[in-house]
């Protein structure tokens, strides 16, 4: 007999940082990451096929979905997004990242191809599965607005966080809340101000909700990496267009959620040393940590960052009763 512990509430998959381009990035000079169609392709086909694990509840990208760069590409290259997520069987729900507003979060012309792509709102929105209230931020690069932006971002979250004080949370954006390597290191590897949410205030906001508040998921730093703080759980996946190529997808139980990163087939992953943001060639030497000490755990995270528990006290437990069993997406 089946252990009924075994059988999941829901699952779901995180994917980000797929960096796809259309046509017209792939004849720029705009610097390509390498397959990044062909792995996205075989990521929904693992999932469509259910190669590795049953067809998830949904599925949530976590921004970075394109390449963009130029304001001309945004459109093209959404479009080549959409034609490879199309095919995929479950329901997917998505999120800004730098890439579709080229770092201008808040910019509505540099925001209109992603409106125009999945509807003008879903840059912050919410939706429930499974009793568990999904909160989606647009944090994707406040570097031309300032303060004014992350203000703007702070407000919404405000009201969301104060209109469910008892629901389970889970927090979905493209940048980290907090850093996920050691911050001096990984400003070095990474090369942009941004491996860290731009703007303050927004961690204060769902760290005073700390008892209720699951995880964070992101994306944005091309490495795998987990954390835990004042007990909430921070997990990023590389995202599949870069070394390790990991997508995670998460198993939700009354109790606790599992976690597991998986990769799209080995000849697509390549090596580490022709598709990795944080080493050669990109730089002249490879990065570490003293948590990370080779240049592979570095990347793709220790072994307790590829495969996690994320234990459920009483406060954040599923709540059907309150928010549901089945997927619904509550709007801005």
């Amino acid at each position: 007999m089946t252990d009924p512990r075994e059988r999941p509430l829901f699952t779901f998959v995180q994917i980000n940082d797929t960096h796809v381009q259309g046509a017209a990035g792939k004849a720029s000079d705009v610097p390509r990451l390498p397959r990044a169609e062909e792995k996205l392709a075989a990521v929904v086909r693992l999932i469509n096929e259910e190669t590795l694990f049953p067809l998830p509840d949904f599925v949530i990208g976590l921004g970075d979905l394109i390449n963009g760069m130029r304001a001309n590409l945004l459109e093209p290259d959404m479009a080549a997004f959409q034609g490879l997520i199309a095919p995929l069987k479950a329901p997917f729900l998505p999120a800004v990242g730098n890439h579709e507003n080229i770092q201008r979060e808040g910019d509505a012309d540099l925001e209109a191809a992603y409106d125009r792509a999945f509807g003008k709102g879903t840059k912050q929105y919410c939706f429930t599965c499974g009793g568990v209230l999904f909160i989606v931020l647009n944090n994707a690069g406040a570097l031309g607005g300032g303060d004014a932006v992350s203000d703007a971002r702070n407000r919404w979250l405000g009201r969301v966080m104060d209109a469910h004080p008892d629901a389970p949370k889970i927090v979905l954006c493209h940048v980290p809340l907090v850093p996920l390597r050691d911050p001096a290191v990984l400003r070095e590897s990474f090369g942009f101000p941004t491996f860290v949410t731009r703007g303050s205030g927004t961690l204060d906001l769902v760290e005073a909700q700390a008892d209720t508040v699951i995880a964070v998921l992101s994306g944005h730093l091309h490495l795998t990496a987990a954390a835990e703080r004042n007990g909430i759980h921070h997990v990023c996946p590389s995202g599949p267009s870069s070394y390790p190529s990991h997508f995670a997808r998460y198993a939700v139980h009354a109790d606790r959620v599992e976690v597991v990163m998986h990769q799209p087939p080995a000849d697509l992953v390549g090596r580490r040393e022709d598709n990795n943001l944080h080493g050669t060639p990109r730089w002249d030497r490879e990065h570490t940590d003293a948590d990370h000490p080779t240049p592979e755990s570095y990347v793709a995270g220790a072994p307790a960052e590829q495969r996690l528990t994320i234990p459920l006290p009483p406060a954040k437990r599923p709540r059907p009763d309150l928010l549901g069993a089945e997927l619904q997406v509550l709007g801005p």
